[in-house]
């Protein structure tokens, strides 16, 4: 319990302020109560009252604590909301004829404290002649675009403690904000420089000093928006024909945005170009996508895509992607289709023989000067309904065609019986959508499976019919030698 006596930054002990000698069955003279404070020592029965010196008898001061101690023994008080006492209770037949030293711990905003007994008061004064240090390290932690400002600051000192803060901004009202170190300012301020004020008060009401900072408040200048195009890119062009709708997709950054203008064009002429302006909405990484339909009269070609993105302060940002949209209205050229077996270039229409047990192999030349090529198909049928497809590969080092892409397919073939008929034909497929077939619809290029031994046969009737010639020829040459 020593603790509680010793001076700190906590706890101030007021000692022999008031000293009380209690002397049993003592009684104080009627007229001495009624006239004037007792005198030091008084003679009390042990009940010591200590009040506010306001005399306001509703609560106890809040965080005061008043203890007692005689010699080396504590006499702790019980506090009362009835009365606003704090009330000391003595056991005379222990302590009398002993002296009563009494403490008060913590004092409150109101310094001066009463003991009084019955209603004689006498004051218990905690003595606090020091005022606060400043606050230190005062900012405005705010950007400078926001017109309700925010500070902050490392707390002030006090020998006691420190109650709170006074604060203002030069020219606005004054608040007290009590014992925080952050605070932002309730009043909207428009454009200009402007002083922060702040000091502290501790709880005997001394004032510190004035800390001070100079800050300013103004709106950002407007800066372009920001855009990018998603899609169709240079990278992943898109293909498209007169007369069909595509898609453009695009991002954008701005606060105060107002229209998007959209074109899609190359140095010699513009295909499409308009002005968005629907669901245009404030906001970081907004994504738009806009649909164009492709005019009739546009003509073939690779064409750059623009977006140029305007904001209300007639600031603009344009994106770009070259070649990112590309009209191919023409279809793809199919030529020089060659079959092997029999290692020949097919015309429509006539019928050619393979061997028994052989597979087709057919390589076809396709070409598509603005889009590209797609897709080659390869379609064949053995019956009139029973169709198959077959993706051609494309291939390189062509030698029966001149120019071009070479795409090569095999018609798995060498299963089929004797006497099939295989008629088949190729679709080419370009990236914008357009197509080509060879040959033209409802004629097919057409092979025969015909016996092995029949070409063989006529081979070997061949190289008979020349042996007897040559026979026949000698024996000729024969006769005419006799006779001579």
């Amino acid at each position: 319990m020593k603790n509680r006596i010793q001076h700190g930054s906590k706890t101030i002990a007021i000692t022999v302020l008031l000293t009380l000698t209690l002397l049993a069955f003592a009684k104080v003279p009627k007229s001495l109560q009624q006239t004037q404070p007792p005198k030091i020592p008084m003679y009390i029965h042990g009940t010591v009252y200590i009040t506010k010196v306001t005399g306001e008898n509703i609560t106890a001061p809040e965080g005061i604590n008043v203890f007692g101690k005689i010699e080396e023994n504590i006499v702790a008080s019980t506090e009362t909301n009835a009365t606003g006492y704090y009330i000391l209770k003595i056991d005379v037949t222990t302590y009398e004829g002993k002296t009563v030293n009494l403490y008060v711990e913590k004092v409150g905003p109101l310094a001066s404290k009463t003991v009084s007994s019955g209603s004689y008061p006498q004051d218990l004064t905690a003595v606090d002649t020091e005022p606060p240090t400043p606050p230190t390290n005062v900012a405005c932690i705010s950007p400078p675009s926001d017109r309700l400002p925010n500070f902050n600051w490392t707390a002030s000192t006090d020998n006691l403690a420190v109650e709170g803060y006074y604060v203002n901004i030069t020219g606005y009202p004054t608040y007290w904000i009590g014992n925080v170190t952050e605070w932002e300012s309730p009043d909207t301020l428009p454009d200009g420089n402007y002083t922060f004020n702040i000091w502290a008060r501790d709880l005997a009401g001394y004032n510190s000093t004035v800390a001070s900072i100079n800050f300013s408040i103004f709106a950002p200048p407007p800066t372009p928006p920001q855009v990018e195009i998603i899609a169709p890119t240079e990278t992943n062009p898109l293909y498209t024909q007169a007369e069909k709708t595509i898609t453009v997709t695009y991002q954008y950054t701005e606060p105060s945005p107002l229209n998007a203008t959209i074109k899609v064009y190359n140095a010699t002429y513009t295909v499409i170009q308009i002005t968005n302006t629907t669901a245009i909405t404030p906001g970081t990484n907004i994504t738009q996508t806009v649909n164009l339909t492709i005019p009739q009269t546009a003509p073939e070609g690779k064409y750059d895509l623009s977006i140029t993105m305007y904001n209300t302060y007639n600031l603009s940002t344009t994106a770009t992607q070259s070649n990112a949209v590309i009209i191919d209205n023409t279809a793809p050229t199919i030529a020089y289709p060659y079959q092997d077996p029999p290692g020949q270039v097919m015309q429509p229409g006539i019928i050619v023989e393979i061997d028994l047990g052989q597979n087709v192999t057919v390589r076809v030349n396709v070409t598509d000067l603005t889009s590209g090529v797609k897709t080659v198909i390869l379609s064949y049928n053995i019956s009139a309904t029973e169709w198959a497809n077959i993706t051609m590969q494309n291939a390189t080092g062509n030698e029966y065609t001149a120019t071009g892409n070479e795409y090569t397919a095999t018609i798995p073939s060498s299963h089929l019986p004797i006497d099939t008929t295989i008629n088949y034909y190729i679709t080419a497929i370009d990236n914008a959508g357009n197509t080509a077939e060879t040959p033209t619809s409802g004629t097919y290029f057409q092979s025969h499976v015909i016996p092995e031994f029949t070409q063989t046969l006529a081979v070997l009737l061949i190289l008979l019919a020349f042996a007897a010639i040559i026979a026949i020829r000698k024996g000729k040459e024969q006769r005419l030698f006799h006779q001579i």
